[in-house]
């Protein structure tokens, strides 16, 4: 891991911080958030390799990384009406493409499904008489915390 990438980890956490901060707060993750950590994704990509096919590149892993979630969340929701992706979630998978590449996304996503599997099973055990285990939890703080370490995982040399 270079200096370069030591400063592409620093702004990928303030950028972050937002998205964690909205997500706890109001359950959502705003739109100009997530567009906000795509462009700096794109221009910290950019700045490592200024060339017109990256940025082409980074637009179709864009868009693949939607109609894989999306479709994906529509056929969650036919088989199970009250499980879902949120648009917000897929928003941020979108955004988190520059940064980790096509395939880098689905990683966050399994690892953010762990994280929260974590947090939700060791939430009951401190707690059992709540019987709190289904409630919907904020999924986008997961979200961030498994694109650094997916980040940092493959910037490692």
């Amino acid at each position: 891991m270079d200096a370069y990438d030591l400063v592409a980890l620093g702004v990928l956490v303030i950028t972050l911080l937002p998205i964690v901060h909205f997500d706890l707060t109001q359950t959502r993750i705003p739109n100009l958030a997530n567009l906000a950590l795509g462009l700096v994704g794109l221009g910290v990509h950019l700045i490592a390799a200024p060339d017109w096919r990256a940025l082409a590149l980074d637009a179709a892993r864009i868009v693949g990384v939607f109609a894989v979630f999306a479709g994906t969340g529509w056929m969650v929701a036919r088989w199970r009406p009250n499980a879902r992706i949120g648009g917000g979630d897929i928003k941020f998978l979108m955004a988190a493409a520059p940064w980790v590449g096509f395939a880098g996304t689905f990683y966050v996503f399994a690892l953010a499904c762990g994280i929260l599997l974590a947090v939700s099973v060791s939430q009951a055990a401190f707690a059992p008489a709540t019987g709190d285990l289904w409630r919907p939890r904020p999924f986008g703080p997961m979200l961030c915390v498994a694109l650094v370490l997916i980040f940092l995982l493959t910037r490692i040399n």
